[in-house]
Parts: C-alpha cells; structure tokens; sequence
C-alpha cells in the first residue's frame, strides 16, 4: 500500500475497537470506513451505470464487452450473442449486491470482491468517456485539468481516481497488503 493510511476501507487487522475479533469471526476482513454521504455518492454512479447497462446503447460500456476475438468478426458476433445477456445479467446482479454491501459496516473477502468489480466497471466507463487508454492519456488530462480547473470532466475525473483509491484500498484488504 501506498505511504498513507486506508480513508475509505481498512483491513480488520488496523481497525482499532473492540469488535475487531467479533467481526473476523463472522468472516469480516475489512471495516468500510465511507460516511453516508461518500456511500450515497457511490450508490448514485452505480445506479448510473445500471441505467447506461439497461439502455445498451452507451459507447462508454465498450471496455465492459470487449471482443472476444481480435481478428474475427463473425466469431465476435456469435460470443455476443450467446454472451451478452449473462454478462449482464452478472453485472446487473453484483450492482444490486454492491449497493445492499454499502450499507454495511464490515465485508468479507468474497463481498470486497464483489464490489471491486462494480469499483472497476464505474472506472473502466469512466475512462472511456474521459478518453483514457493509458498512463499517458490519464497524465495529460490531469495537466488540462490544472490547466483549466473549470474542465467540465473535471468532475469525472476526480470521480475516476477515487474510484481508483477505493478499488485500491479494497485490493489490498483481499490481498493482505
């Protein structure tokens, strides 16, 4: 983990209370320490995201169904279309599983994991509506945005890193770092 300490979500193994032992005895692994207001906030991009899923239309889903096969266009067509709906439907499901999981104080492993994938979708939308392929990309827009505070994606963009942070903070709980 980087030089600070957890903001958002913290490994059972630095919480300090008396209720540590309870709750890894329960399978808690990490505590989520986001007020309501942050826990709303992501609640309302995972509702977002619900909303673009079901339209099935929005460009920025792309990095969410990716080809299958590179070189093959029919084979891409066929995956889809056997594909698609139970891609969905998982994403869909783990949406809903992630706004009951942000109501709760302590998670397990298996619901860190659960919602790390909703964390890694909203970001994975919002880079591609921010245009963000890779380091580089991600480098330039923060300099237009300190170029120019007022950048309307300047919103999306801090929302972007702190999905980041979450998604980070989350890892290392599962991973142990």
């Amino acid at each position: 983990m980087q030089d600070r300490e957890p903001r958002w979500i913290a490994p059972l193994g630095i919480v300090t209370g008396n209720d540590h032992d309870d709750h890894a005895a329960d399978g808690a692994c990490a505590r989520l320490l986001l007020t309501m207001e942050e826990r709303d906030v992501v609640v309302s991009l995972l509702s977002h995201l619900r909303d673009k899923l079901v339209q099935d239309s929005d460009l920025s889903l792309w990095r969410l169904f990716p080809p299958a096969y590179a070189d093959d266009v029919n084979a891409n067509m066929e995956y889809h279309d056997l594909m698609r709906g139970q891609l969905l439907g998982n994403r869909l499901e783990s949406i809903e599983e992630s706004e009951a999981l942000l109501t709760q104080e302590f998670l397990s492993e298996d619901q860190l994991w659960t919602l790390s994938k909703c964390l890694n979708d909203l970001r994975l939308m919002f880079s591609a509506m921010l245009g963000i392929a890779d380091e580089d990309d991600l480098d330039a827009l923060e300099a237009d945005f300190d170029a120019n505070p007022d950048d309307p994606r300047g919103q999306l963009l801090s929302s972007y890193e702190i999905l980041g942070y979450l998604l980070e903070e989350a890892m290392d709980c599962v991973t142990g770092d």
